[in-house]
């Protein structure tokens, strides 16, 4: 009786034990939650003294990590800090991915595969856990950073719908909202409906977070704009963009208000109030790092517009310069060749490997080999006898086929007129790289064009000649020096990527 008391009673403290185990780790995953859903609202202020209530050191120091992530936004470079030590599945090892995916991302350049790599990871951590706010967390920072990731190839659907089936409140689903909404122009095209906009237009006032906010203005703004062409409601939004976000000084801020002001320095442009143009795009020489790159690259190809506009061509020219300067640092060239040669490491070593087995077994093979020759034999002089019979119907349509040839290269036309009436030659242009809502347009001199615009519009244009490659490009195949598994090398020495979706043309 007594043995079987004792047995009872440690039954009875192993589950007292499991279940506040079991109740400490729910409490730490709460915290964890609570935390998140304070941040998402970027207020940072508010957000540090949450996470100065969280016990765990590990995950305040995480959490703070991925706080001065958003505070700072690759303005002025940050250290990056040694790789993940933990791949379990578990919060901290979540937020340790998610961190040094965006450090990667933010601070340095041509890592974009492999900070999408740790990203990707810290998504598939938090799915595995089934917790939504971390999981809407790690999703918000690849839709936020997606013009960043340069290696995502199509648009985010895969993203966009983990998101939205993981959505927890109503706040969470107005960010969705917005997200969807800003990666939804083509050019000037909206590709998601007027659904969408009316959506946006009902939740401005239940938006919590002054950034969301202040970003549904400005897809508002980006719609009148390039949609309906309504400049002074375009202007009205984008200004209430501005308001909304006066006074943050930090880099998430800053980066949001530049390229509102960017969005409203095109909008003056096309109306061709120049004057109006230059304070939109002033430069901040004391702010630098990746992002800083990244609006400069926007803002040195529409001051070189300007100066061109207003016949200045020395001016024109140094904001050229310096826009070639930035692409230059962004170029992957470093990225692709360094996955050309795995490729090829790969493709040698399988080759070495079926020869090797192919010399084991050729006395076995040879005998088959003499049978297949035998019938290759026979085959062949059948396929003669019936060449010859066919000869002359298959020469009349050679001809046909050259004659219509000829006639085709006879009516394409030789040049294309853009918006702002300048003429292109077609045997000039190398390529075309769609760039947010407009298109650059690169020659063999050396010069480019930008024009407002979208890729499906303008390749049906040009001739046959034109392949698109990726979703964003378009080439002159007359300009193709070699083609990869997943990019091309043009003649001078450019790469361009090509992507899944357009893999069979090449």
């Amino acid at each position: 009786m007594f043995n079987l008391g004792c047995k009872g009673f440690g039954v009875f403290l192993i589950a007292c034990c499991f279940s506040s185990f079991t109740a400490l780790s729910f409490a730490k995953d709460d915290i964890l939650d609570q935390v998140l859903k304070e941040i998402r609202h970027f207020d940072f202020q508010h957000s540090e003294s949450v996470i100065a209530k969280v016990n765990d050191e590990s995950i305040s120091y995480e959490l703070n990590r991925y706080l001065n992530t958003y505070k700072n936004y690759g303005i002025d470079f940050n250290t990056i800090e040694s790789k993940p030590n933990s791949s379990g599945p578990n919060p901290n090892s979540t937020i340790q991915n998610l961190n040094y995916g965006l450090q990667l991302l933010l601070n340095t350049y041509n890592n974009e595969s492999q900070a999408l790599s740790y990203l990707d990871r810290a998504l598939n951590l938090s799915i595995s856990q089934q917790n939504k706010v971390l999981t809407c967390e790690v999703i918000k920072a690849i839709l936020i950073y997606n013009d960043r990731l340069l290696v995502l190839e199509d648009y985010p659907k895969h993203y966009l719908t983990t998101y939205k089936n993981n959505i927890y409140d109503e706040q969470e689903k107005y960010i969705f909202w917005v997200l969807e909404a800003d990666m939804g122009f083509d050019g000037d095209k909206f590709i998601h409906g007027e659904e969408i906009i009316a959506n946006i237009k009902r939740i401005i006032p239940l938006i919590k977070s002054k950034y969301y906010k202040s970003m549904a203005h400005k897809i508002l703004g980006n719609y009148y704009d390039l949609v309906l062409e309504d400049y002074p409601r375009a202007l009205s939004h984008h200004k209430k963009a501005l308001d909304l976000i006066a006074g943050q000084s930090t880099g998430l801020y800053h980066t949001l208000r530049e390229s509102i002001k960017i969005n409203m320095a095109v909008i003056f442009f096309m109306q061709q109030k120049y004057d109006q143009v230059f304070p939109l795009l002033q430069i901040n020489q004391n702010l630098r790092g990746k992002t800083i790159d990244y609006l400069n690259s926007y803002r040195y190809v529409w001051l070189k517009s300007t100066y061109e506009k207003l016949n200045q061509l020395d001016s024109a020219f140094y904001f050229s310069e310096k826009s070639r300067v930035i692409r230059n640092k962004f170029s992957q060239i470093d990225h692709a060749s360094k996955v050309a040669k795995m490729r090829l490491d790969s493709e040698v070593n399988s080759i070495n490997a079926k020869a090797e087995k192919l010399q084991s077994n050729l006395n076995t093979v040879l005998p088959i080999l003499g049978i297949l020759l035998l019938v290759l034999a026979i085959l062949y002089y059948l396929f003669r006898n019936y060449k010859k019979q066919s000869g002359q119907l298959q020469e009349e349509k050679s001809e046909t086929l050259q004659k219509l040839d000829e006639l085709k290269q006879l009516v394409i036309k030789n040049h294309i007129v853009l918006k702002d009436k300048t003429k292109i030659y077609i045997a000039d242009l190398m390529y075309i790289k769609a760039e947010d809502h407009y298109l650059k347009l690169f020659l063999s001199d050396g010069k480019n064009h930008l024009v407002r615009g979208k890729i499906k519009a303008i390749k049906e244009e040009l001739p046959p000649n034109f392949l698109q490659c990726h979703r964003s490009y378009v080439v002159n195949s007359n300009f193709i020096k070699q083609v990869n598994a997943k990019s091309l090398i043009i003649y001078n020495n450019e790469i361009l990527p090509i992507s899944r979706s357009f893999k069979e043309g090449f």
